[in-house]
């Protein structure tokens, strides 16, 4: 097992050491698996010449590197702690696109009394569209009337009025990945892995709606069944 694996899109799945069960992390739009093993030689002894007898794993590196679209709140706070900077209670108007289900940033939190329109229309919060009032999230359900166009969002936020978030960290745990087909060929692998995410982000610049991930595979060497790799 040796060499360097690619998948232009996928799904990526991982459980962390206190889960119980796999979380779904979203759809993962590029991805890049390196192996690379370290060998030497075991010589033995014929006709009385020393000779190439069999090769020995001196170590072995699995590294991933991956990006990850539109990773949900609670996904992103496996990686990120919330760092709130208070502002004083305000009101907001916020231009976004919406393009489907799923949570959109606001960089606002404690929301209240919000309402969304686009094209003069005002949808109904609870059914049409969610405000994750303390992740500062817009979250449109599946089945929902707001078509994908520019909408406005306005309301009150509380005195944590600004969202950021601190710097990543490391989490280990175990990792499986489902390629959809590329070029007739797909990948999908398991193991144990520690990853972080590559930098910092900030939900009110929308700059983690594409994170990439970094991580390598651990005990790679010592124990060959911690990663499993299928092309098919």
């Amino acid at each position: 097992m040796n060499g360097e694996y690619t998948s232009s899109r996928g799904r990526l799945y991982f459980r962390g050491t206190e889960e119980t069960a796999h979380r779904d992390m979203g759809n993962v739009s590029s991805l890049s698996l390196s192996v690379k093993n370290e060998t030497k030689e075991r010589f033995g002894e014929k006709d009385g010449v020393l000779v190439p007898k069999e090769s020995i794993l001196v170590r072995r590196v699995i590294e991933l590197e991956f990006v990850l679209d539109r990773i949900g709140d609670e996904n992103l706070s496996i990686f990120f702690s919330t760092n709130p900077n208070s502002y004083p209670e305000q009101s907001f108007t916020e231009e976004l696109y919406i393009d489907g289900s799923g949570c959109y940033p606001l960089g606002y939190v404690d929301i209240s009394n919000a309402e969304l329109t686009s094209g003069g229309i005002s949808y109904i919060e609870g059914s049409d569209y969610e405000i994750l009032k303390r992740e500062g999230m817009l979250r449109i359900p599946e089945g929902s009337s707001v078509p994908a166009s520019t909408a406005t969002l306005s309301g009150y936020s509380g005195s944590n009025s600004r969202l950021g978030v601190s710097g990543g960290r490391s989490v280990a745990g175990d990792i499986f990945f489902v390629g959809d087909a590329d070029n007739g060929r797909t990948l999908r692998f398991s193991g144990r892995v520690s990853l972080a995410p590559k930098g910092g982000i900030s939900p009110a610049d929308r700059d983690w709606v594409n994170l990439p991930f970094a991580g390598v595979f651990i005990d790679a060497s010592s124990n060959e069944s911690l990663i499993d790799i299928d092309i098919y």
